[in-house]
C-alpha cells in the first residue's frame, strides 16, 4: 500500500522494550544542500559541537529506530532547503541511523533580518504498517522526527569560534543551538501547540522547574518562550531574539519543555562552550536579531499557481509584486496547474499555504506552514481514483481563530465540498454538495470570508463549466455545525445562458465589515465583477447586481477566452482586501491587483505578466 504521512501531524505510540543503558541522541549535519556557507571547517566544527551539546542531554532509553528502506518500503524525505528556505527539498529513501537525527544546513537568509530557522521535516512514503510506523513515530511515544533543516544568515556579523562573541558580533553557537531546538519539535510541534494555553506553558516539567507556575511564551513570536525569561536559574536558548555580544547555551527550562513533548531527557545541562560574555555597553547599543521569522505579519502574502506544477509567493513592497523565493513544486512529477489557498491553520498569525493539484493530478493536497516553509498536512481529500482537480480556499467557520480548510471537486467530478477543521484530514466539519444538483459534473469553485459580519467565515461556492454562473452562499455557523444552510437564495453572476461557470472570491473590499464577493468567468472574456455583501444579503442580488463595485472587462488581446480567476488579500495591511484577477489559458499568465479608493472607482494597483499559460491565485 502507498501513504504519505508528514512531521507535523500528530504521533502514535508504540511500546517498545526499555534498554538498560541509556544512549545520548546523535545529531547527524548533511552539507549536501550547502551553498559555501559551511566551507570553513571552523563554521562546521562549531556547528558540529552546538549538536553534541544540545543532544548531550537526550539520553535515550527506548531507541529512535533506524529508518532503512529496503523491498517494498520506501520514502522521500522533505523539507525546506537550507541554502533558500522559501523552497522544499525532497531526498529520495534517505537512510537514519538508530537514535540519530539527520539535519540539512545551509546558508540562506529567511527575509527579515532574522539570524537563522530550523524545523523538522515531512515525508511521502510507501510500504508496509510497520514501516509507516516506524516513519511516524520512530518507536517512540511523544514528538519523534528523522531530522529537518536548519539556514543561516550568510549576511550576518557572525561569531564563529567557540570563544566569546565580541561586541555587536551575533553568536554563530547561540543562534544554531535556537534552530536546533525547532527541529527537536519546541515551539513546531502538535505536542508543543497542545501545551500551550493563551500565553502559558503547561507542560508538567516546565511549570515544575519554574517553581510551580506555567512559564510564559510570546505573543508576538509564537513558538518561543517569552524574551528575557528565567527559570531554574538559569535564561533560555528559546527565545525570539538573540542579543549581539552575548553567548546563550540551551537551558533547563528549554530542555524541560523537550521533556514535555517527549523527549527523554537526564544528566545536567552542558556548560557553555565559552564563558558568558559581559552585555554590550550602553554606548554600543545591541540590536535584537529575530531567530525565527514571521513572514505575513502585517500584510497578507499573495500566492500564485501555474500551469507548470509550481507555485509562487508574493508579497506587496513599494507598490509592486515582489517575489519571496523562488517557485514551488508541491508535487513532484505532476507538471499540471496547481490551485492555492492561504490561510492560518495553526493560529500562530502567520498564513500558511494550501495546494492542490488541477486534472490530472492525484486529490492530495499538501499545507506548507507560512512560519517554516515546512510540509505540515498531506493528505488526500477526495477518493484516490479522483483525478479531476480540485480548487481550495480557507476561512474559519468554527470561531477557534484558525482558518478552516475548504475543497472543492473540479469539472468532472460532482459538486462536492469538503470542509476541514484547522486543515485537518482527521477533522471532517462538512461534507455536501456546493451546488444543489447531484447530477452536474461541471465540479466547483470555493471562497470563504465573512459575508454576513458575523465574525465567522461564510462560504461562496459557484458552479463550474457545463452550469451557468450559479452562485450560491453558506452560513459559516451552520458550516461548522455540519447543517450548511444558505442565507439567500442561489443566483447567476453572469447571464445565465453562458454556460461556462464562475471562478469566485471573497475579501472586504469597501471596509464596511461586510466582506464583498467578486466573479470571473470561467471562460469567455476578462470580465471583473465585484458586488456589495452588506447590499446582497440586505437587499438581494439582483440590487447587488445592479449596483456592482466593479463591472468591467479587463483589455486583452483580441479572441480571448480564457477567463478570469480572482482572489482577495490585504496586501497593504489597511484592514481591506484588494482584489486580484488572474488570466486563464491560451496566453501568458496576466496578474492584475485592483484597489479600492472609497469612491467606489477601482484603480489598477499594479499587474505583471508570467511565463505560464493560465494562473490560479489565492
Amino acid at each position: 500500500m502507498s501513504l504519505a504521512r508528514f512531521a507535523s501531524l500528530r504521533l502514535g505510540l508504540e511500546t517498545l522494550e526499555g534498554r538498560e543503558v541509556p544512549t545520548a541522541l546523535q545529531v547527524v549535519f548533511d552539507y549536501r544542500f550547502d551553498n559555501g556557507f559551511f566551507n570553513d571547517p571552523v563554521r562546521r566544527a562549531t556547528l558540529e559541537q552546538v549538536g553534541r551539546d544540545v543532544a548531550s542531554r537526550l539520553n535515550l532509553t527506548t531507541d529512535l529506530t533506524a529508518i532503512n528502506p529496503s523491498g517494498g518500503n520506501s520514502w522521500t524525505a522533505t523539507t525546506f532547503n537550507p541554502a533558500n528556505p522559501v523552497q522544499q527539498v525532497s531526498v529520495p529513501n534517505l537512510s537514519v541511523g538508530t537514535d540519530q537525527l539527520v539535519v540539512f544546513v545551509g546558508g540562506g537568509g529567511g527575509g527579515g533580518g532574522e539570524a537563522g530557522l530550523g524545523g523538522f521535516g515531512g515525508y511521502s512514503a510507501s510500504g508496509g504498517q510497520g514501516w509507516f510506523d516506524t516513519l511516524r513515530s520512530r518507536g517512540r511515544p511523544g514528538f519523534a522526527t528523522w531530522g529537518g533543516s536548519m539556514a543561516f544568515d550568510p549576511n550576518i556579523n557572525w561569531n564563529f569560534s567557540l570563544a566569546a562573541p565580541a561586541a555587536g558580533q551575533t553568536d554563530f553557537y547561540t543562534v544554531a543551538a535556537h534552530e536546533l531546538g525547532h527541529v527537536l519539535g519546541f515551539g513546531v510541534s502538535n505536542q508543543w501547540n497542545t501545551l500551550v494555553n493563551g500565553n502559558q506553558f503547561t507542560g508538567a516539567n516546565a511549570r515544575a522547574l519554574n517553581g510551580g507556575v506555567n512559564p510564559l511564551v510570546s505573543l508576538s513570536n509564537p513558538g518561543h518562550w517569552q524574551q528575557g525569561i528565567v527559570a531554574g536559574g538559569a535564561g533560555v536558548s528559546m527565545q525570539p531574539f538573540v542579543q549581539a555580544g552575548t553567548r546563550m547555551a540551551f537551558g533547563p527550562l528549554d530542555y524541560a519543555a523537550l521533556a514535555d513533548i517527549g523527549w527523554e531527557v537526564g544528566g545536567a545541562s552542558p556548560p557553555p562552550a565559552a564563558p558568558p560574555t559581559v552585555p554590550v555597553l550602553p554606548s554600543l547599543p545591541a540590536t535584537p536579531v529575530p531567530t525565527s521569522p514571521q513572514l505575513g505579519a502585517t500584510a497578507d502574502p499573495l500566492v500564485v499557481g501555474g500551469s507548470d506544477g509550481t507555485f509562487q509567493m508574493f508579497t506587496r513592497v513599494n507598490g509592486t509584486l515582489t517575489p519571496l523565493g523562488g517557485p514551488v513544486t508541491p508535487f513532484p512529477g505532476y507538471t499540471g496547474p496547481v490551485r492555492v489557498a492561504t490561510g492560518d491553520f495553526d493560529g500562530d498569525g502567520v498564513k500558511d499555504v494550501a495546494a492542490a493539484a488541477g486534472p490530472g493530478g492525484s486529490p492530495q493536497v499538501r499545507v506548507f506552514s507560512g512560519r517554516t516553509g515546512q510540509t505540515v498536512q498531506s493528505f488526500l481529500a477526495y477518493e484516490p481514483q479522483f483525478v479531476g482537480g480540485m480548487f481550495v480556499t480557507a476561512g474559519d467557520f468554527n470561531g477557534d481563530g484558525r482558518d478552516d480548510l475548504v475543497v472543492g471537486a473540479d469539472a468532472g467530478g460532482g459538486p462536492r465540498v469538503r470542509v476541514f477543521a484547522s486543515g485537518n484530514p482527521a477533522a471532517v466539519m462538512a461534507d455536501f454538495w456546493g451546488i444543489d444538483d447531484m447530477a452536474f459534473r461541471g465540479g466547483v469553485r470555493v471562497a470563504a470570508g465573512d459575508v454576513n459580519g458575523d465574525g465567522r467565515a461564510d462560504l461562496v461556492a459557484a458552479a463550474g463549466p457545463g452550469g451557468g454562473p450559479r452562485i450560491a452562499v453558506y452560513d459559516g455557523q451552520t458550516i461548522a455545525q455540519n447543517r450548511p444552510q444558505k442565507p439567500i437564495g442561489d443566483f447567476f453572476a453572469y447571464a445565465p445562458s453562458v454556460l461556462n461557470g464562475a471562478y469566485v472570491a471573497v475579501g472586504d473590499f469597501s471596509g464596511d465589515g461586510f466582506a464583498d464577493i467578486a466573479f470571473g468567468p470561467g471562460s469567455a472574456s476578462a470580465h471583473l465583477m465585484v458586488i456589495s455583501g452588506r447590499t446582497l444579503l440586505t437587499q438581494g442580488a439582483t440590487t447587488a447586481l445592479s449596483q456592482p463595485f466593479i463591472s468591467n472587462i479587463i483589455p486583452q488581446a483580441g479572441g480571448y477566452d480564457g477567463g478570469l480567476r480572482v482572489a482577495a488579500a490585504d496586501l497593504n495591511a489597511d484592514g481591506r482586501s484588494m482584489f486580484i484577477a488572474a488570466t486563464g489559458p491560451r496566453t501568458n499568465g496576466q496578474l492584475y491587483v485592483v484597489g479600492y479608493t472609497g469612491q467606489l472607482t477601482p484603480t489598477l494597483a499594479f499587474g505583471g505578466v508570467f511565463q505560464s499559460t493560465g494562473l490560479d491565485i489565492g
